[in-house]
């Protein structure tokens, strides 16, 4: 998909899958603000301040809200 768009992104997915291999943070429109939604949503979760029911919807409609 990127690629299409003239962006190589094989930095983000070789490494990966070598063997001991770690995921990079991909490329992606708003990365910094979904990262801070996410975190936000998975912290309550992981503090157990929320349920993932309530919570990952709510997280989810505002990831798509800024596409």
């Amino acid at each position: 998909m990127r690629a299409d768009a003239g962006v190589d992104v094989s930095a983000f997915v070789e490494q990966a899958n070598e063997e001991g291999g770690t995921f990079l943070f991909p490329i992606a429109d708003y990365a910094g603000e979904i990262s801070t939604i996410m975190n936000e949503a998975m912290d309550a979760i992981g503090l157990g301040t929320a349920q993932a029911a309530d919570v990952l919807p709510g997280a989810n409609a505002e990831i798509n809200d800024l596409f």
